[in-house]
């Protein structure tokens, strides 16, 4: 819901979060859309990027800016950075 809220329902977004998605067993490209397209009919307003990094600092600690960069991490994070540009 806060990728949703971030991203403004984009497609961009949809993409970011099927990618992510994808690192899961149990990943079904099909339920990633419904989930999706549900939350288009009821979008959130309580929980954004904001939520994200606050779960974020909450689960890694508060110098997960700095490991971000790890080589594995950085094409996602890139990709969301600059979905996170284009939005504003």
């Amino acid at each position: 819901m806060a990728l949703y809220a971030a991203t403004g329902g984009s497609a961009d977004g949809l993409r970011l979060l099927d990618a992510w998605s994808m690192k899961s067993s149990k990943y079904d490209a099909s339920n990633t859309q419904d989930k999706w397209e549900k939350l288009t009919r009821c979008p959130p307003d309580e929980i954004d990027v904001g939520s994200i990094f606050f779960w974020v600092e909450q689960a890694v600690g508060e110098d997960w800016r700095e490991r971000l960069r790890e080589p594995k991490l950085t094409k996602l994070i890139d990709s969301f950075l600059v979905l996170m540009e284009n939005e504003q």
